[in-house]
């Protein structure tokens, strides 16, 4: 019996699984829907709106202010799934916390199973530079984030591109 399949290079790879979240799209097929039908994905501010969430007056009259922002939704994060302490992943840039997702979601997309798969799995993702670690810095001592656990360096490891955990269900990297 031969095989007559190709040689393949052990640099040759196969793009099987997507997976995005971007303003006005929580995945690739609304996101093309809207871009096919020429939606508008960013949301557009009422002054009455950017009051309520305390933007002052002098700004909202300033005619340079641009009152359109890119609004990702998000949900809650579930630390469980990933191995992760409660308290850890409040660290988290929230934006870390759905880039695991979308990992995740990107594996799921491409139908294969981590842990019955017989080869290796890898997810190419990248994400951009993030300050959700210089909000929650005051609060390194504060219990709610702490929970009597977790020092300085945890929240830098979760704030931090080039040192986020490898985690994943299975428990392997």
């Amino acid at each position: 019996m031969s095989d007559d399949r190709p040689e393949t290079a052990s640099t040759d790879i196969a793009i099987v699984g997507l997976a995005l979240r971007l303003p006005g799209a929580a995945d690739a097929d609304t996101f093309w829907q809207r871009i096919r039908s020429g939606e508008e994905l960013l949301t557009t501010f009422t002054d009455d709106e950017l009051r309520a969430a305390g933007v002052a007056e002098e700004l909202l009259s300033d005619p340079s202010f641009i009152k359109v922002s890119s609004l990702v939704e998000y949900g809650d994060f579930d630390a469980d799934f990933f191995g992760i302490a409660p308290s850890e992943a409040r660290l988290m840039d929230p934006q870390h916390r759905l880039f695991l997702e979308l990992c995740w979601h990107a594996l799921e997309d491409s139908g294969y199973d981590p842990a019955r798969y017989p080869g290796d799995i890898g997810v190419f993702a990248g994400g951009g530079r993030h300050a959700y670690l210089r909000y929650i810095e005051p609060h390194y001592d504060h219990a709610e984030f702490l929970d009597g656990s977790i020092r300085g360096l945890q929240a830098d490891i979760g704030n931090y591109g080039d040192s986020w955990p490898h985690a994943s269900p299975t428990g392997s990297v």
